[in-house]
């Protein structure tokens, strides 16, 4: 799980809602990020928002003004209705010990009272908030932290540095390889054992990363690469 879910409530929050989405889509990849518009297809909406929710690590509910009072055509508070999409994915949020939520503030708006919230909501008080500015400095400034803090509780981050490591790994053993001048076995032996454990290392990091369709991944294929061509070298030495 790498991905991001935005819950938001239409009437509330929709145009933070798509700033943020096209924001984190720049910084972790358009597949990493769920907004409802853009990822769920025909058929039933509860299966895809779980179905979303499984592949998620973080999911960031946006929450304005009107998000305590939104009411239906009768009246009714929809935070309250069991039927409402945005209630059921904070819940199913909520309910999931394996995903960070985080409540964004916009437009100046407050978390309520656990008194005012529905029971099964009431969870979403005991998680860190964050808040985005209105004026465009304070904005630019949350949207890149809140980035930040997404990316850290993804995983994505701690993928990148490890296809950083892995290439740079690659790279130094290369270099070392076609340094050292020696007709020796052991030599020898010992790039091929390194390269080859370079190159599982790589691997196995550009297939976790190409598989979550993580940024980045792209630098621990350089990793399988290079590594590959260190198995070549040493088994031409060898022989």
């Amino acid at each position: 799980m790498s991905g991001v879910f935005i819950s938001y409530r239409k009437e509330d929050t929709r145009p933070w809602a798509i700033t943020l989405r096209d924001h984190l889509a720049r910084a972790l990849g358009e597949r990493q990020v769920f907004f409802d518009v853009d990822s769920m297809a025909a058929g039933q909406w509860s299966m895809q928002i779980q179905r979303a929710l499984d592949r998620c690590a973080v999911v960031v509910v946006l929450i304005g003004p009107r998000w305590m009072t939104a009411t239906d055509a009768d009246g009714r508070k929809r935070l309250f209705l069991p039927d409402d999409v945005h209630r059921l994915e904070v819940i199913s949020a909520l309910g999931r010990p394996d995903v960070t939520v985080i409540p964004v503030l916009v437009d100046g708006a407050r978390l309520p009272q656990a008194d005012d919230l529905p029971p099964e909501v009431r969870g979403i008080l005991a998680c860190q908030a964050s808040e985005i500015g209105d004026a465009r400095d304070a904005r630019i400034a949350s949207l890149r932290r809140l980035t930040r803090i997404v990316d850290g509780l993804s995983g994505q981050r701690r993928e990148r540095r490890r296809a950083v490591a892995a290439a740079s790994a690659a790279v130094v053993a290369g270099i070392a390889n076609t340094l050292v001048v020696s007709n020796s076995l052991a030599v020898a032996t010992a790039f091929l054992l390194a390269s080859a454990g370079l190159g599982a290392w790589s691997f196995v990091t550009y297939r976790r990363m190409a598989r979550g369709r993580m940024k980045g991944a792209w630098m621990a294929l350089v990793g399988v690469i290079l590594s590959a061509g260190m198995i070549v070298g040493s088994i031409v030495r060898l022989t």
